[in-house]
């Protein structure tokens, strides 16, 4: 299964890395493919999806089947709510939500979610 993903402090990017799945970064928005996958995002500001990933997520909502999310508990309210986000508006599951880039038991529990869809 393709992990796209989105990484603007480089945690989510070192999650994804220690995965070991295969995997496509997402820049621009403007990236391509035609796999199904699952997407792994960082949550900014106040909760929000970062834009390039809503633009990516718009050209290929067909293809999500699930969500992952990173964020800083010291947030609290707003604490790994891209997640939430696409969850609801692409009405995929949540696999996981982890603090930064994640433990290895975190990245140990993705894998196993990811293999079961």
């Amino acid at each position: 299964m393709l992990v796209v993903f989105y990484s603007e402090t480089g945690n989510v990017a070192e999650f994804v890395e220690k995965t070991g799945l295969e995997s496509l970064e997402v820049i621009s928005g403007s990236e391509t493919t035609d796999e199904k996958f699952v997407v792994v995002v960082p949550t900014t500001g106040d909760g929000d999806v970062p834009d390039a990933i809503l633009d990516f997520l718009e050209a290929h909502a067909d293809q999500v089947v699930g969500v992952a999310a990173s964020g800083n508990m010291g947030w609290e309210d707003t604490y790994c709510f891209a997640a939430d986000v696409i969850s609801e508006q692409y009405n995929v599951p949540t696999l996981l939500k982890f603090e930064d880039e994640g433990t290895d038991e975190d990245t140990a529990t993705f894998k196993e979610a990811v293999a079961a869809l």
